[in-house]
């Protein structure tokens, strides 16, 4: 089945389009797709591969995605020594602003030997900003 291009990205001359570097173009499909999605389904894709991430890292052995959480962690992050605590955000700003979202993290109460962190995706750059509260 033929799909039918998104309003936003039809392009108005074959030129125009062979000129657009394959990166640019990659970059806007990335983002005609996350238009297209549900926000609840662009937040848990940036919760899996935050997951993914955690999984990799040697000080975790299990992480557990609190689906459709409205807790202060949307993962939870078990290792030997620690417990971790991350938040994970989704955002297209180039200066994302989740100031009271951190401050009510930094004040949940957690013991000495957990993290919190809070994990911010750059969708329009594929990048994390990763903050340790």
């Amino acid at each position: 089945m033929a799909q039918l291009a998104h309003p936003r990205t039809a392009v108005r001359g074959h030129g125009d389009n062979e000129a657009l570097s394959t990166t640019r173009k990659a970059t806007r499909v990335a983002l005609v797709a996350h238009e297209q999605m549900s926000q609840y389904r662009v937040g848990a894709r940036a919760e899996y591969r935050a997951r993914d991430e955690l999984l990799a890292d040697p000080r975790f052995h299990t992480v557990l995605r609190m689906a459709g959480s409205k807790g202060p962690a949307d993962l939870v992050a078990v290792g030997p020594d620690c417990i971790a605590f991350v938040q994970v955000k989704t955002t297209v700003k180039s200066k994302p602003n989740y100031k009271a979202e951190l401050e009510a993290f930094r004040a949940w109460p957690v013991p000495d030997n957990c993290i919190k962190e809070m994990r911010i995706e750059l969708r329009h750059r594929r990048a994390w900003v990763i903050m340790a509260v």
